[in-house]
């Protein structure tokens, strides 16, 4: 499906200047073009987390033997 501008809508947000920091930080490490990108797939990545977790996984990180509990949050 070829997406038109039609298809868009635009968002406004205020963010904190440590928070679009974070933001501008993330885009250069991940390499997205824009934040727009960083936001989208930090979206698809955090509604994965969920849906998984409603499937009743727990989701966490091991390094080392040690484990850190990444989602939930709780």
């Amino acid at each position: 499906m070829v997406e038109t501008p039609k298809d868009r809508v635009r968002l406004t947000i205020d963010l904190t200047k440590p928070l679009y920091q974070r933001l501008e930080d993330l885009e250069k490490a991940t390499g997205f073009t824009s934040k727009s990108e960083v936001l989208r797939e930090a979206l698809r990545v955090y509604e994965y987390l969920v849906q998984r977790n409603a499937e009743g996984y727990n989701i966490s990180l091991e390094k080392n033997g040690e484990r850190e509990r990444v989602y939930p949050f709780r």
